[in-house]
């Protein structure tokens, strides 16, 4: 399972490829200076192309490409912030987000029965 904090756009859905992410914590929390909420996702193996998209109500979407192995190991804590890949809107052509987009992400692998 992947492990992740978001900063918290209000009435967001994550997606990982197919898989809806279930969140942990919909009341406003901080992680640092930044407002987050957490959740995680069923990670798929052997591969290592993995795309998490979120789709905030109102707003384009997001798409983050994570920087995982095909095989990632367990991580005891999350990675760097990163910002998003891609972002498209209705109608729009995809491209890279400005300066300040306000979406970042970070994550951790996390397995079953370590940590």
């Amino acid at each position: 399972m992947d492990s992740a904090s978001f900063p918290a756009p209000s009435g967001a859905t994550f997606i990982m490829t197919i898989a809806l992410a279930t969140l942990f914590d919909k009341s406003e929390r901080r992680d640092g200076e930044r407002m987050a909420v957490s959740g995680a996702v069923e990670l798929y193996f052997r591969t290592s192309q993995r795309l998490l998209v979120v789709k905030p109500r109102g707003a384009a979407d997001r798409v983050f490409r994570l920087k995982l192995a095909a095989k990632p190991g367990h991580m005891r804590a999350p990675g760097p912030w990163q910002t998003a890949d891609t972002v498209a809107g209705p109608g729009e052509a995809p491209h890279r987000p400005g300066t300040g987009d306000g979406y970042e992400l970070r994550y951790r692998v996390v397995w079953a029965g370590e940590d």
